[in-house]
């Protein structure tokens, strides 16, 4: 970025992603979508709107696209240059850690019988964040990771995008994470119409790959890079009211609901806007929810939510066991989460900020979800 255009930047709105209340609003119903979406049989009644709770996951991926990205803007506005390692290892600390402790335990499962034994292929595409390219069909592996498939498309959003600002600065990346955005979102209906990926490597076609996805992240990276600029901030936050952000909202379930062409890269711009909406007035009613203490407290143990949710709600794919039943299974999620939370990843951030702490970073942000 240069000294021109840092001018242009205005830090105030960069600084608020530090700790924003109203996005771990957000994180909290995007995980219980998804608990809803794996927990619901099949033969429910409510089966076909618990279906609806993969967009959970489009959430999740709008919030992290926006949140990485700003904080990268806001470390380069305050010391003139983003420190690519000491992102690096603060997401390690981050994500890494809770990941490879749930594989450790369900690993251990695997070997008393407690839950089926996990193929050595199966921990490797888990632990090297490519399980998001191994076919949903696969043989051997268990419906108990297939949930990493998110965490492979966040790792390598994460691989992309730091060196992409660092190497093209807020204004090239401004133009060009939006067009690739639109790259993807083209691609994904190119694969999915001729099966193009699956001609080049017959029977790996697995529609959750970062190729195809990757763009529900770059779509809330170009929201935070868009919002740099003092213009275009100005412009939307004078613009986009309550009443604007509810026609949004609007838009975005019709889209759901009528699944028009290219509705995936529609529904993938609109997230980000529909999440900054309620950044911008947290004194109304969506605002006012998203910031409830508990709501809040929610989202901030969404990941480790998310990463156990796999084992105790089951009954999309198979009739659950006795633990796997309400309201057994919630404790037990409870239980697992907030030990994975407290004992493990609140810890290894504290770490991974010590020992490379960005100037991007309040000391309320260790408290977030990011």
């Amino acid at each position: 970025m240069s000294v021109s255009e840092r001018k242009e930047t205005d830090p105030r709105l960069i600084s608020t992603a530090g700790y924003i209340p109203t996005l771990d609003g957000w994180r909290a119903l995007a995980v219980l979508a998804v608990i809803v979406f794996h927990g619901v049989s099949p033969q429910s009644a409510g089966f076909a709107m618990a279906s609806e709770g993969y967009r959970g996951v489009s959430v999740f991926f709008g919030i992290s696209g926006f949140l990485i990205c700003s904080k990268l803007l806001q470390e380069e506005v305050r010391s003139g240059t983003i420190n690519l390692v000491g992102f690096y290892v603060r997401r390690a600390f981050r994500i890494i850690p809770p990941a490879i402790a749930y594989l450790a335990v369900i690993g251990l499962a695997g070997v008393i019988g407690v839950l089926p034994r996990l193929p050595k292929s199966e921990w490797l595409s888990c632990l090297l964040f490519y399980r998001n390219y191994v076919a949903p069909t696969h043989a051997t592996f268990t419906r108990y990771t297939g949930h990493y498939w998110s965490l492979s498309v966040e790792e390598h959003f994460y691989f992309f995008l730091p060196g992409t600002v660092y190497l093209m600065g807020a204004a090239g990346a401004r133009v060009f994470v939006p067009l690739l955005a639109v790259g993807v979102g083209l691609w994904r209906a190119c694969d999915s119409h001729y099966l193009l990926f699956d001609r080049m490597l017959p029977g790996t076609y697995a529609p959750e790959r970062t190729d195809r996805t990757m763009d529900g992240l770059l779509w809330g990276a170009a929201l935070a890079l868009v919002l740099t600029n003092k213009s275009l901030q100005k412009w939307v936050g004078r613009n986009l009211t309550m009443f604007v952000w509810t026609l949004l909202l609007a838009a975005y379930v019709l889209v759901a609901a009528l699944k028009p062409p290219f509705s995936m890269m529609m529904e993938g711009m609109l997230i980000p806007v529909l999440l900054y909406g309620t950044t911008l007035h947290p004194a109304s009613y969506a605002g006012r929810f998203l910031e409830n203490a508990f709501v809040r407290w929610i989202g901030r143990i969404s990941y480790s939510l998310y990463l156990w949710q796999q084992v105790f709600f089951i009954a999309r794919f198979a009739p659950p066991a006795v633990p796997q039943t309400f309201p057994l299974n919630a404790l037990g999620l409870l239980a697992c989460a907030g030990a994975s939370y407290y004992l493990i990843e609140r810890p290894m951030i504290t770490i991974g900020h010590r020992l490379f702490r960005s100037p991007a970073l309040t000391p309320p942000a260790l408290r977030s979800a990011t």
